[in-house]
């Protein structure tokens, strides 16, 4: 991933590819560059093949991956809440963004052993979750995430001033838990005094079925919640992000064939033109990440879940994606009825 995040417009040393010369700047580049974007291999007999590594080149623009600590600081400094919100797949784009405060690319996850001691199923977690979510997955690991999924970050904006932004990571998988969440999580925001924007990551599918239209209900209690509304009629703007299907290791499709290629090609394409139709029940302004081909034959850590490099580029892409939006005052627009 550094090599292709940082080789400008030259030749790849790795991967002897050409990046894209132009930096992505608006929200529609940097969308584009993401979904028709394509993955490389360094070894012609290995192309395509997802038991070896592999780089994402993005499409038309290149983004800078190697961002500081400072760098994520200022870019959070903008918002007073950021909540990612989806099932284990939006857990792995977390854990990314861990590690970019972090900047601990080796054992990012160790903060998940914070509390672990072992369980009543005999496993110790020490031996088996520093790596988690990035170069595994346990479901045993996460009994030990209570103590990093709600946190703050202060940061100093150009006056001087320090600024709070408050950070949440949730998995919900199901409508009645997302409604519960969205019930205790968005109570706290204060979104009076407070006029930095509100932004909320989105995820969803596989417990789907990766169908469309129930996926897309998932989310009804987040588009219509009140303490948003008020947000929004007191002048603080949301910014809402779709990060869309990934794909899974073919080996998975006699299993899960509802998982498979064609049938989440369909289910972005359905998400992103719903998102786009102007319904009366959906914010206008969401942004969709198609991420299909990010994970094309990309490597995983059990078929469905990826591994570090698009993880940590599902995070970087994602702040950027929020950055350009403040940049450009898109910001999304509830829906009233």
């Amino acid at each position: 991933q550094e090599s292709a995040s940082t080789a400008a417009g030259d030749d790849d040393e790795r991967a002897h590819v050409t990046m894209p010369s132009k930096d992505c700047e608006t929200v529609q580049e940097f969308v584009t560059s993401i979904r028709d974007g394509h993955r490389v291999w360094p070894d012609a007999e290995t192309a395509n093949n997802a038991d070896f590594p592999s780089w994402f080149v993005p499409f038309g623009c290149r983004t800078d991956m190697s961002l500081s600590t400072e760098d994520v600081m200022e870019m959070l400094g903008q918002f007073s809440n950021i909540f990612w919100l989806g099932d284990s797949i939006s857990r792995q784009s977390y854990i990314g963004f861990r590690m970019l405060l972090s900047q601990d690319f080796i054992s990012g996850g160790k903060h998940l052993l914070r509390n672990a001691s072992g369980n009543n199923r005999g496993i110790d977690p020490s031996a088996i979750c520093q790596c988690d979510g990035l170069f595994s997955e346990h479901d045993v690991c996460r009994a030990y995430e209570e103590t990093w999924r709600y946190f703050n970050v202060t940061s100093i904006d150009h006056q001087g001033d320090s600024l709070t932004t408050s950070l949440a990571y949730e998995e919900v998988r199901e409508t009645k838990m997302m409604a519960e969440y969205a019930e205790s999580g968005f109570k706290d925001i204060q979104c009076g005094e407070d006029k930095r924007p509100v932004l909320v990551i989105v995820q969803g599918g596989l417990h789907m079925k990766v169908e469309p239209v129930p996926t897309l209900e998932l989310f009804h209690s987040i588009w219509h919640h009140p303490k948003l509304r008020e947000c929004e009629d007191n002048g603080t703007p949301i910014v809402f992000i779709w990060m869309g299907l990934g794909a899974q290791h073919k080996s998975l499709d006699p299993r899960f064939p509802h998982q498979a290629w064609e049938p989440k090609v369909r289910f972005n394409r359905k998400i992103d033109s719903a998102l786009r139709s102007n319904n009366s029940g959906i914010p206008s302004n969401v942004i969709f990440m198609d991420i299909l081909n990010m994970t094309k034959n990309a490597e995983t850590s059990d078929g469905v879940h990826a591994v570090i490099d698009v993880n940590y580029m599902q995070a970087v892409y994602s702040l950027r994606i929020a950055d350009a939006v403040v940049r450009e005052q898109s910001f999304a627009r509830l829906p009233r009825d």
